[in-house]
């Protein structure tokens, strides 16, 4: 669940870029050109890495959590010296983009994580007239949600839950 409050964050603060259309979970999707799946960009990608969870006792874990986005956005014309200004501004829109999500992203953080904080940021080869960037993001996250829940009652009863 602690995994899925987590998305659901980055999803909500990515949307609020301006220009992005479509947020996903990563799964090869511009890879794929058979895909009946058809979504409009720029589209970011979020893909998890491996979680190596540390017990810190009573139930408690936490993880040094690290995340991929995947910015795709379409290839608008040509980035070399010879083009006009225009048209290279309009070739480098990914990298606006990009900035603007680093920005949103960078310093956040939540009742369960910490500061989220680029790592790196690559950009991958030209896919078929699409322009993939990837977006490295790391932060502390700590999980609470294996604890038993007591409540105590006024007739001295406690009733424990335990919070699937």
């Amino acid at each position: 669940m602690i995994i899925e409050q987590f998305y659901y964050d980055i999803m909500k603060a990515v949307m609020a870029v301006p220009g992005v259309k479509y947020f996903d979970k990563y799964n090869a999707q511009y890879l794929n050109e058979n895909s009946e799946l058809h979504y409009n960009t720029p589209a970011v990608f979020m893909e998890f890495a491996p979680i190596e969870w540390q017990t810190l006792g009573q139930k408690r874990q936490a993880a040094n959590f690290e995340f991929l986005l995947h910015l795709q956005t379409e290839q608008l014309g040509e980035t070399n010296n010879l083009e006009k200004e225009k048209e290279r501004a309009l070739a480098l829109e990914h990298l606006r983009i990009a900035e603007a999500i680093t920005k949103k992203l960078q310093g956040m953080n939540g009742s369960y994580f910490g500061s989220l904080s680029r790592i790196n940021i690559t950009d991958d080869s030209e896919h078929d007239s699409q322009v993939i960037t990837l977006i490295g993001f790391k932060t502390r996250i700590v999980d609470n949600g294996l604890i038993n829940e007591t409540i105590a009652l006024t007739n001295n009863l406690e009733i424990t839950t335990l919070e699937l």
